[in-house]
């Protein structure tokens, strides 16, 4: 676009977008594979999903969900990651959400949330624990 045409192109642009898009169309969308209660969550599911390797582009590792979970004792973890208990009632397990400590209001950690996440392994120290990577989360509706 020549330098003289921007301005009435992004004039023109904004407009447009305005007409045709909504509130609900500038939010991403995450893909959740299953809607999972956490007392289902277990050694063995991980195991399942291993089979599923390697996860890439062509083959996403699975996403689950869980609906009006608490985030349990949330404490912030090195620059800017937040580490938790997801508990559904049905269940609880270690949560770790990279990236997400500076991004989400302080009040949400305190209200139901529903959270998508992919399960893991989290071997540290010896130890293997499963954990829910956070990959989105938002309060319940």
């Amino acid at each position: 676009i020549r330098r003289e045409r921007y301005e009435p192109f992004r004039v023109a642009f904004l407009e447009t977008a305005a007409q045709l898009l909504g509130p609900d169309d500038l939010v991403p969308a995450q893909r959740v594979d299953l809607e999972l209660p956490l007392g289902l969550v277990s050694d063995e599911l991980e195991k399942l999903i291993r089979h599923l390797e390697p996860c890439g582009p062509g083959n996403p590792a699975p996403v689950f969900g869980v609906r009006h979970a608490r985030a349990v004792g949330a404490r912030r973890v090195g620059t800017n990651h937040l580490r938790f208990t997801l508990d559904d009632e049905s269940g609880a397990l270690p949560a770790i959400a990279f990236q997400w400590a500076d991004a989400i209001p302080d009040h949400w950690l305190a209200d139901r949330l529903d959270v998508a996440f992919r399960l893991e392994r989290d071997e540290w120290q010896g130890r293997v624990t499963l954990q829910a990577r956070v990959a989105s989360m938002a309060p319940s509706a």
